[in-house]
């Protein structure tokens, strides 16, 4: 047997581990106390246990149990043995459960008592047990030798193991590997002092040669750093001696060129001088000409305005009276203006105030409707939650119904009929219940187990019907308690009764529903108490704006 993968989950103080094995070779499972390595062993030995099945209460299910918080242990293993290969997972508690998913030679998937039965079939067949009991050793249990107390077992490894002589004994061997383990553990498997040093000086150790490997690479890097660096002084000291040579060649040329520069700044300095005097001299030609032509139509310009000013002098004094009159026009239409302005402004603000009242009417019909499809709403709620009857109810009743209607039927026809006629006016009791016959008159009373006719002073018939009939009676009275329960339990009478309570279900539903359409379709965005506000609000600005208007004249729209 192979164990590919175990996973505990709330297993005493693991909330959730998961281990996965090597396919080859030999896990060792290494952690500090209490960390868990111990409940590993303990949860498979649990898993594949026959004797603890999901619903276990055993004492050994019960300590596994986490006692941090509520919750239910759960292990799951994937298993290879023989040619199978399979997950098997179990969760302890009062509604455990149990998986088996088979993957190898063929896929099988089993759940409950079936999964365990079936590991326990595949243990049975491809792995010794008991040999596998028998090599189990837990932490805090008493150290000693496995137990073969099955012969065959016995027999097996003494088979392979060789012949023994009768003087053989390894309890020497035993107790010298007892006494070599007590000097470092204790009996509970915590380290002693004496280990705890040891590990101590390894790691001091350790650390040592960290550290003097460490120093010892550092004094190798700086032996390359130190040869490197002289290769590199020797290049430099070649590259400094060819630049010494080509700054030499090159001051003596920045020498001529200097003396150059010089003699093109003086000479480009000396042509600027002479270009600026040329177009100052230009200019000044320039603005001279221009001065006597500017000179020469002035004077033209000068007799040629008198003579338009003769000209001009009478349409002036026209021009000067209309401006004067166009003046008081002018003057009279920025009143005119300024009045219609006014006017335009106050209409504005009437017929924001029209679209006030409209829209304070709208909200006002939008709140009512709100409020109506509110209490429709509230109604129809309270009609679903006094009525609980669904289809299947009215299903049951109906059946129920028809159950009674067959049962008396098939008891009426079954049973025995007594008949009382009067042979005059008289008083009598059948089952108890005084009735009074007047001369001629029959009562008919069906028997279906048993009825007494009382003459009172006289006579006493008492009538009992057969076997059959007692059992049909039997199956009519269980028919009735099934009606009148499921009726009970409806909070109706009957049938007609509970269809008509289905039916006002059905129409409480539907407005319901519509109501909650309306209160959305007017709320839009809104919620009850804004749309209340709002409209309100509205409300009080179209009351007081009779008061705030300015003008006594009547508004140009009305409302």
């Amino acid at each position: 047997m192979r164990i590919h993968r175990i996973t505990l989950t709330n297993y005493r103080g693991v909330d959730y581990a998961e281990v996965t094995f090597d396919e080859s070779g030999v896990t060792v499972i290494e952690g500090d106390n209490e960390a868990g390595k111990t409940s590993l062993v303990e949860a498979l030995e649990l898993l594949l246990d026959k004797r603890f099945l999901d619903r276990s209460d055993a004492r050994r299910v019960t300590a596994v149990k986490p006692v941090h918080h509520d919750a239910d242990p759960e292990v799951e293993a994937e298993i290879s043995t023989g040619p199978y290969r399979f997950v098997f997972a179990k969760r302890w508690a009062r509604k455990g459960t149990t998986t088996l998913d088979i993957s190898a030679p063929q896929r099988e998937q089993l759940t409950g008592d079936e999964a365990h039965e079936r590991v326990q079939e595949i243990l049975s067949e491809t792995l010794d047990t008991e040999l596998l009991k028998a090599l189990q050793v837990r932490q805090g249990t008493h150290l000693a030798l496995p137990s073969f107390a099955d012969t065959n077992l016995g027999a097996a490894l003494d088979t392979a193991a060789g012949d023994i002589g009768e003087n053989d004994s390894h309890e020497g061997i035993w107790q010298a590997i007892t006494a070599e383990r007590d000097k470092y553990w204790t009996p509970t498997g915590k380290r002693k002092a004496v280990l705890t040093e040891s590990q101590q000086r390894v790691n001091d150790a350790e650390a040592d040669v960290a550290s003097l490997t460490q120093q010892l690479a550092e004094i190798e890097a700086d032996t390359e750093r130190t040869a490197r660096l002289a290769t590199d002084a020797e290049r430099l000291q070649e590259l400094l001696a060819q630049a010494e040579k080509a700054r030499d060649g090159c001051q003596q040329q920045v020498s001529a060129a200097e003396g150059v520069e010089e003699e093109f700044s003086r000479c480009e300095a000396e042509w600027r001088r002479l270009e600026t005097e040329a177009e100052r001299a230009q200019a000044e030609q320039q603005a001279r000409a221009d001065l006597v032509g500017e000179e020469e139509r002035c004077r033209l310009r000068t007799a040629e305005l008198a003579e338009q000013a003769e000209q001009a002098a009478p349409a002036l004094a026209a021009a000067l009276r209309h401006h004067k009159e166009a003046n008081a026009a002018h003057t009279a239409a920025q009143k005119c203006f300024e009045q219609t302005r006014k006017s335009s402004a106050l209409a504005d603000r009437d017929r924001e105030h029209l679209r006030q009242i409209i829209e304070a009417r709208q909200l006002g019909a939008r709140h009512e409707r709100v409020i109506a499809a509110q209490e429709q709403m509230d109604a129809a709620n309270a009609v679903l939650e006094a009525i609980h009857l669904d289809d299947d109810d009215i299903e049951r009743i109906d059946a129920a119904q028809r159950a009674v209607i067959q049962a008396r039927a098939a008891a009426n026809a079954g049973s025995a009929t007594v008949t009382a006629t009067g042979l005059s006016d008289l008083e009598v009791t059948i089952d108890g219940v005084a009735v009074h016959l007047n001369e001629g008159d029959e009562q008919v009373t069906d028997v279906v187990d048993s009825a007494e006719v009382i003459v009172p002073g006289s006579l006493r018939i008492t009538v009992t019907a057969g076997n059959e009939s007692r059992q049909l009676g039997s199956e009519l009275f269980k028919a009735e308690a099934e009606l009148r329960a499921l009726c009970d339990e409806a909070g109706v009478a009957h049938l007609a009764e509970a269809r008509e309570a289905l039916a006002r279900r059905h129409t409480a539903s539907r407005e319901c529903d519509q109501a909650r359409t309306d209160i959305e379709r007017d709320l839009d965005d809104l919620t009850v108490d804004v749309l209340a506000n709002k409209a309100s609000r509205l409300a009080a600005r179209v009351a007081a704006y009779p008061d705030e208007r300015e003008s006594d004249a009547p508004p140009a729209v009305r409302s």
